[in-house]
């Protein structure tokens, strides 16, 4: 029986892998097809995602992971990138009405040209990576040890007075985290400061809240005691995070993550978040969550991957039906944020 069983599991296991290459390769050939002349991806569904800036380093970012990316693609969107880096080495400020997610778009796009390592980048990459951690919550921009903001990143908006922090949540420190780490320009006050950060929003569960100082941005709402509630992307976010600061894996503080994580994590939802919330975060975050679920965590990888295989539409692309904050109801998001999670190892 045993035998019989390991014959089985040497059958099914092949069908279930090429099963899953399958769906990643066909979103990524829809992306690829989904260029423009100038090489970047532009939405047709969001104004502030339009003109490529912060899409373009997110798409090369998933199909770089995925590892099969025409020369020509890759080609075209890094001069693409390479063509968006302001003379300061920020990206997102180009259109004068729209802010596009300056720093979401800077630390991608030095993820992309840092994993790329083109000898001609390295200047740009230490231009935007100087740019990136001065957005970093610090005592030059009016925080001190101690202010709940204090070592976040946000969007990088402007004009902000000392001491205001505008949006700052967990995604945006994290990708910064991720991106100073592959620039070589996680200095010791860099980190300290970002330590700071993840004690605010790590609860005594374990698990991660999301933003110190967003109340409508923390999903899963408050607890009794008043502090912001862990659920899962937030948590998986703050495992990255630790991650990107170099922590051992034996570390407290990501022994607990990882502890609420294999308590709540879910595919089929968010886990943390109440059935019956009156936002639909479950559909709304569906993409994001499988991708930082299968990067923070990979006992879920499989079972992500099913759940994601039915939703996949005929020609490769994925979107939600749902139109919301989280913006996945745009194929190209919702699609790259898929691969990434195909792609996660």
């Amino acid at each position: 029986m045993i035998r019989a069983a390991a014959a089985l599991a040497a059958l099914l296991l092949p069908f279930g892998a090429c099963t899953e290459r399958s769906s990643a390769e066909r979103a990524a050939a829809w992306l690829c097809a989904q260029q423009r002349a100038d090489g970047g991806w532009h939405s047709e569904h969001y104004a502030v995602l339009r003109s490529g800036q912060a899409l373009t380093p997110f798409v090369l970012h998933a199909l770089l992971a995925h590892g099969t990316v025409p020369d020509a693609v890759l080609q075209r969107g890094l001069g693409c990138v390479r063509r968006s880096i302001a003379a300061d080495g920020s990206i997102g400020y180009a259109d004068p009405d729209l802010l596009e997610y300056p720093v979401y778009a800077t630390a991608l796009a030095i993820l992309v040209l840092a994993r790329v390592g083109a000898a001609e980048d390295a200047p740009r990459i230490a231009a935007m990576a100087e740019w990136l951690a001065a957005q970093q919550l610090g005592e030059a921009r009016g925080f001190a040890a101690g202010d709940p903001a204090y070592g976040a990143f946000g969007f990088g908006a402007r004009g902000l007075s000392a001491g205001v922090p505008g949006h700052v949540d967990l995604v945006h420190t994290r990708f910064a985290l991720q991106a100073l780490a592959a620039a070589a320009r996680l200095d010791a006050t860099v980190r300290e400061r970002a330590f700071a950060q993840l004690r605010t929003l790590q609860n005594d569960d374990g698990g991660f809240a999301y933003s110190p100082v967003v109340d409508a941005a923390n999903k899963a709402g408050r607890r009794p005691d008043g502090r912001f509630a862990s659920y899962a992307t937030a948590t998986a976010d703050g495992v990255l995070a630790l991650q990107a600061l170099g922590v051992a894996a034996a570390d407290p503080r990501l022994v607990a993550a990882q502890g609420w994580l294999r308590q709540h994590a879910s595919a089929w939802r968010v886990g943390g978040i109440d059935t019956g919330a009156a936002e639909p975060w479950h559909e709304a975050l569906c993409c994001y969550h499988a991708m930082v679920l299968a990067e923070a965590w990979p006992a879920a990888r499989a079972e992500l991957a099913a759940m994601l295989r039915g939703r996949q539409h005929a020609d490769g692309r994925f979107a939600s039906t749902l139109t919301s904050a989280m913006k996945e109801d745009d194929p190209l998001l919702a699609t790259a944020l898929v691969l990434r999670a195909f792609a996660a190892r």
